[in-house]
């Protein structure tokens, strides 16, 4: 078993390398689904797609990964968007492949994530 694979388990959830192995079964069980992710599954998906890469190529930056999860758990923005399943499946695949940057480069997430929630009306919460 290599080292990224190895399973390190904190209050039950792998941490570091083994996180990201854990995360893209759960990735792969969303995806393997017809079709689309529900506009209800992808706010958690997405935060748990990202803390799990966050905490793999950052780690120290949250006591744990439930932590993280809290951080990116925002609530309503106050907006209607049009939302787009596909882009969002898309979005979490990406997320899924991404990996670490090297040498203080900037990351670049995947640009499906950028097409899940469009045509936006209304205010942002204050």
């Amino acid at each position: 078993m290599s080292g990224r694979a190895r399973c390190e388990l904190v209050s039950g959830i792998p941490q570091g390398g083994a996180l990201r192995a854990w995360f893209g079964c759960i990735v792969l069980a969303l995806l393997a689904g017809c079709g689309s992710v529900s506009e209800d599954d992808y706010p958690t998906a997405y935060a748990e797609a990202r803390c799990a890469w966050t905490i793999d190529c950052y780690p120290g930056i949250y006591a744990n990964f439930n932590q993280c999860v809290g951080d990116f758990d925002d609530g309503e923005s106050g907006l209607a968007c049009t939302y787009d399943g596909d882009a969002a499946k898309e979005c979490l695949a990406g997320l899924e492949d991404q990996t670490c940057p090297t040498d203080g480069s900037v990351p670049e997430f995947p640009e499906a994530c950028l097409a899940v929630h469009s045509e936006c009306t209304g205010t942002t919460a204050e």
